[in-house]
């Protein structure tokens, strides 16, 4: 996935770009680990544990080699959704953040992407 913090029409910064790869908890489905081959706390390969709550919340947890990071996000609505971070840095500095993101793709844009996603799925 990668992601940008404008709708710049720029092709997107590679260094925002990374792999993930979802392992759930089979005996509970809300909750699991994910590997990153990049974090966004340090550049490395990390595993992290999430977890969705009962109201939807998603905490995710990860641990790097000299920081640890946790982030919760949830949606306002489909189409706003709202973060917290927080990172540990080894020299005792904490640091926070807020951010709220609005999606901003149409419906039916949405739904040709997802339709693409399953053909490959299928194909595969």
């Amino acid at each position: 996935f990668g992601w940008q913090g404008s709708l710049s029409d720029k092709e997107p910064d590679p260094n925002y770009r990374a792999i993930l790869v979802d392992l759930p908890n089979p005996d509970r489905p809300q909750e699991g680990k994910f590997l990153r081959d990049r974090g966004y706390v340090e550049g490395i390969p990390v595993v992290g544990v999430y977890n969705f709550a009962d109201d939807g919340v998603l905490t995710i947890e990860t641990e790097y080699e000299r920081n640890q990071g946790q982030e919760k996000c949830w949606f306002v609505t489909d189409n706003f959704r709202v973060r917290v971070s927080t990172v540990k840095i080894i020299n005792g500095v904490n640091l926070m953040t807020y951010c709220s993101e609005r999606r901003c793709v149409s419906p039916s844009f949405l739904e040709d992407l997802m339709e693409q996603n399953r053909q490959r799925t299928l194909s595969n």
